[in-house]
């Protein structure tokens, strides 16, 4: 559990440790598998997404399928063959699954320990009360691992209600790069771009699905306009509620102080 711990607070002791991650290829498991590549660790990657290997990355593509049609049933089972000849050829010391869906279902039965859980949001915020199903793999892979990571109070509360043991859960909040992101180093690039010139900004980088609330966001911004007549807005991101927040906006009479972009 001390090693674990260790290697969840970024402390950067190899000690001969190999990695092997599960995830798709979003921004966070990348971050993680970029992270400990660069530290000598020896990573290895097992993916349902199409991934080209990289900086010394072993990675393992497997096929995408419905892991809930009954139909599949015996091809889920050749995935759990899959995975545990995998994992014996590279012999790893820690397995760390991303997200608590799709792999992360099937992990109890590869039987491999230590494993690590990280909890990135609609996983166990959302997915779990869609169908009783979703729960009981979600609360099953839960209570077996050895460590559960999360990223916020929600999260973590989340974790205990599937199942998960207070003091297996470790929160890690996301932090800000000042080297990149500090006043001294501003760029009015993207003001020029979209034509914004020196008003107060303010930006949201959420994609546009109600679970980010952004009908809130321009909601509030007739109040700001109060204080801050020129304050432009720029929704960043893409979704189905594109049409209707970009309606809202009109509705409110803010559309000339807010910019959607869609996916920048």
């Amino acid at each position: 559990m001390k090693k674990l711990k260790n290697y969840l607070s970024y402390e950067p002791r190899r000690d001969n440790i190999k990695l092997c991650f599960i995830g798709n290829g979003d921004i966070h498991v990348l971050r993680w598998i970029k992270y400990f590549a660069e530290k000598g660790y020896e990573v290895s990657w097992i993916t349902l997404c199409d991934v080209v290997p990289s900086n010394g990355i072993k990675v393992f593509n497997l096929e995408p399928l419905d892991y809930f049609n009954p139909k599949n049933i015996f091809r889920v089972w050749q995935l759990v063959i899959k995975i545990k000849k995998i994992i014996k050829e590279i012999k790893p010391n820690i397995l760390h699954v991303h997200q608590i869906s799709s792999l992360a279902y099937i992990i109890p039965l590869i039987k491999f320990h230590p494993y690590i859980l990280s909890a990135w949001g609609s996983d166990i915020l959302l997915r779990p009360n869609e169908k009783k199903l979703y729960s009981f793999l979600a609360s099953n892979t839960i209570k077996k691992a050895d460590l559960l990571h999360c990223d916020g109070f929600k999260t973590h509360n989340a974790l205990e209600k599937l199942g998960g043991s207070s003091g297996k859960i470790i929160r890690i909040y996301y932090g800000t790069n000042t080297d990149k992101f500090n006043p001294q180093k501003r760029s009015n690039e993207l003001r020029n771009q979209l034509g914004i010139g020196s008003s107060l900004m303010i930006i949201s980088t959420r994609h546009l699905y109600p679970i980010y609330d952004i009908e809130t966001l321009i909601c509030a911004i007739p109040k700001v306009l109060k204080s801050v007549p020129d304050a432009k807005f720029v929704i960043v991101g893409s979704g189905p509620q594109n049409e209707v927040l970009q309606k809202l906006a009109k509705d409110l009479r803010v559309g000339n102080n807010t910019v959607f972009t869609g996916r920048f």
